[in-house]
């Protein structure tokens, strides 16, 4: 008994199921014919108002009783029909002519993506959302806004033909300049366009405000940089232009070495500098090769004073001696060493006027070597390391404090001190050369409070580049 109730209940269920496909076949067939319809519908559309031609405008003067006529072989619309430019003939003309001229003008193109939406959705869904609804709706208002906006660009300039409003937006535009003049006409129309265009391209206004400004920032960055280079340009033409032999002192690479005795006091260190050596030229290009040849050039002498002697109450005193290196200026700089090359090939180095000279002149500040050198015996002495003399060779961007110790100081106990010593001189960080090859001596590089800027021309133009043959 229940198998047969079982058996009634799934029979009449597939019999449910077959009659409601069958019910729902003809509707989606329905729907896709109506799709396709309205896509053809559309291209139609397009073609008539892509060949719109005012010359036509003549030939839509005609009643659909006189369009009838052309059946019975009516010699006056026949005439019609031969002079129409529209590629869809008298209906094309006429349609175009309705949209363009009687309703949203140009903006009538917007109608054609409400016509593919509709067609689009019969043939997905087998009906129009209410998605689709929405945003039909919004591309209407869209056309409006538009037809609107070109009303009131047309109260501008007469001259603009209708067809880019239509009878739509002229007649909002005159209805608006009659309540608040042209002006508030078409700021009124352009926030309105603007705002349709947001709703319907789903845009985001703060995104848009935001690339405005980055572009107007970029722009005015633009602007500025090319002001200033200009600004640069005609400074530096019109200094050389005055000044045509000075050359500024560009490299901090290249110095002359000076030596410096210092006489320290129970305070600070003091640097005594003797008369500076006279610059001997630099020799020619054979000269040179020949000298190198046959000798070399002898090293530096530099002379330390013997320190004083201490009293076990104050600090011990040490002699402080600055190398410093000095570089001629481009006009004194030998000449340029031209490669060997082959004799077909002719080459001309370019000049170093190409390059950008730099302003800032580097400075040796006396008084921070002596108080960093004062704070590094101080803090060594701390630790029970004593030093006996320091040798300072300024750089650029860092200097380095080269010292001897004194006898059975470990070099693991210099080294231990790094951060100790960075803290007491307030740097970024130094490095801890022990010992330095060649020499028995420790280095401590500290970096300059200022540092100098280092460009490519005082590489370039520097003795040592010139004389390197690699």
């Amino acid at each position: 008994m229940d198998d047969m109730i079982i058996e009634r209940a799934v029979s009449t269920r597939r019999r449910r199921r077959r009659q409601a496909s069958k019910s729902e076949e003809p509707s989606s067939r329905h729907a896709a014919i109506v799709g396709i319809l309205l896509l053809v519908l559309a291209i139609l559309v397009g073609l008539a108002l892509v060949s719109y031609s005012p010359a036509d405008e003549a030939n839509t003067d005609i009643s659909l009783r006189e369009l009838f006529q052309l059946f019975r072989n009516n010699d006056q619309v026949h005439a019609k029909l031969e002079t129409t430019q529209n590629w869809l003939g008298l209906i094309g003309a006429l349609l175009a002519d309705f949209l363009l001229h009687d309703a949203f003008g140009i903006a009538s193109f917007l109608l054609l993506v409400v016509l593919v939406l509709w067609a689009r959705d019969l043939f997905r869904n087998g009906q129009i959302q209410n998605e689709c609804w929405l945003k039909s709706a919004q591309i209407l208002a869209c056309c409006v806004a538009f037809a609107y906006w070109f009303g009131g660009l047309r109260l501008i300039g007469h001259q603009l033909p209708v067809e880019l409003s239509g009878l739509v937006g002229e007649f909002l535009a005159t209805l608006s300049a009659a309540m608040i003049g042209t002006a508030g006409t078409i700021v009124l129309a352009t926030v309105a366009l603007f705002f349709a265009c947001v709703f319907v391209l789903e845009i985001s206004v703060v995104g848009i405000v935001n690339r405005t400004r980055s572009l107007l920032s970029t722009i005015l960055m633009a602007i500025k940089q090319r002001t200033t280079q200009r600004r640069t340009t005609a400074a530096v033409s019109h200094k050389t232009s005055e000044h045509p032999a000075a050359e500024p002192d560009d490299n901090p690479f290249a110095y002359i070495r000076r030596n410096v005795q210092q006489h320290p006091t129970p305070d600070e260190p003091r640097i005594v500098k003797p008369e500076e050596p006279v610059a001997i030229p630099s020799p020619s290009r054979r000269e040179r090769s020949g000298a190198s040849s046959q000798q070399t050039s002898a090293p530096t002498q530099l002379h330390a004073t013997e320190p004083h002697p201490s009293s076990p109450s104050q600090p011990s005193k040490l002699t402080l001696t600055l190398q410093q290196q000095k570089h001629r200026s481009d006009d004194e700089a030998p000449p340029i060493v031209q490669p060997h090359v082959d004799e077909t090939i002719l080459f001309t180095p370019p000049p170093f006027d190409l390059l950008l000279q730099s302003k800032e002149e580097h400075h040796i500040n006396e008084d921070e070597l002596k108080n960093n050198a004062r704070l590094l015996q101080e803090k060594l002495e701390t630790f029970k390391i004593k030093i006996e003399n320091v040798t300072v060779i300024p750089g650029p961007v860092i200097t380095q404090y080269e010292f001897v110790p004194a006898a059975g100081v470990k070099i693991s106990q210099i080294e231990a001190l790094a951060d100790d010593i960075a803290l007491a001189l307030k740097a970024r960080g130094i490095r801890i050369i022990a010992p330095i090859p060649g020499k028995g001596t420790v280095g401590v590089e500290i970096p300059n409070h200022k540092p100098s800027l280092v460009r490519f021309r005082s590489i370039v133009a520097s003795r040592t580049f010139q004389e390197f043959r690699g």
